[in-house]
């Protein structure tokens, strides 16, 4: 008798979601190789997150299934400090099945669907890999290119800033070596931080919601 309909295979119903590897009436046929991810601010967010990538990878259970609650905080505009909850999951993708009299899918058929699910997070994973990498690249091509621009703001297009209060905290009185070695240094102290806060900016990690097992 076939197990489970088309129709159940790639919805969010249809997956099952488990703690361990106890998958109630149904049958597990196969666990996969890879562990998803997800954050949200609200639980039932993360966790239809969650289901949403089991099914992107072609799998229709949650295997090992757990959350964690930890607290952020950010400035707000009245001065003071909002804090908030993030609710992370985490569970490995996997293939159940049961007999059902309106069952489509075969057990030998579902048996090989694991090898799919393997393949599809195999080919995602290198495809977020990719995006990460032009990220990383495109981050740091943006980061240089706003530092020096903002550089060249500063010590040319704002008079209202006086660029020998970098010069006097890195260099002494004494001598025009001293004084040019302050302008570098104070020059070095501001590419470093516009460089760290625009590569913070531009730099995206796209391969964070999926791990090999």
């Amino acid at each position: 008798m076939p197990l489970i309909r088309h129709s159940d295979m790639f919805s969010q119903k249809g997956v099952y979601v488990s703690k361990n590897t106890n998958v109630g009436e149904y049958e597990l046929i196969g666990v996969s190789d890879w562990i998803i991810y997800s954050t949200s601010k609200s639980l039932d967010d993360a966790r239809s997150d969650l289901i949403d990538r089991a099914i992107s990878l072609r799998g229709n259970a949650i295997l090992y299934y757990l959350y964690s609650k930890r607290t952020e905080s950010e400035s707000t505009t009245g001065g003071g400090t909002y804090y908030y909850s993030v609710f992370d999951t985490m569970g490995v993708v996997a293939i159940i099945g049961r007999k059902s009299p309106e069952g489509e899918i075969e057990k030998e058929d579902l048996q090989k669907v694991i090898a799919i699910v393997n393949d599809t997070a195999e080919r995602t994973y290198k495809k977020e890999v990719a995006r990460t990498k032009r990220s990383r690249r495109n981050g740091y091509i943006g980061a240089v290119v706003v530092s020096l621009f903002l550089i060249y703001l500063y010590f040319y297009k704002m008079p209202s800033f006086d660029s020998e209060f970098l010069m006097n905290v890195f260099a002494t009185q004494t001598g025009e070596k001293e004084r040019s070695f302050g302008h570098l240094a104070g020059l070095a102290v501001l590419a470093a931080i516009f460089f760290g806060i625009n590569v913070k900016i531009f730099f995206n990690n796209y391969m964070w919601w999926l791990r090999r097992r």
